[in-house]
């Protein structure tokens, strides 16, 4: 998505902290078609690692 990123490159972690999740699920799903009774669900979220103690 990011042709000026370092090697070429990115990292899908960067892409979706760039453009937002909604975004990104946007461009994936572009040429796909689903079968009617398929659902997304939204919001996509994805849920990082936690750690105990911190906020």
């Amino acid at each position: 998505m990011d042709p000026q990123a370092p090697g070429g490159k990115e990292d899908i972690g960067c892409i979706v902290h760039r453009t937002g999740t909604e975004e990104v699920l946007r461009r994936i799903m572009k040429d796909v078609s689903l079968p009617p009774k398929a659902e997304v669900y939204k919001p996509l979220y994805w849920d990082g690692i936690r750690y105990s103690g911190l906020k």
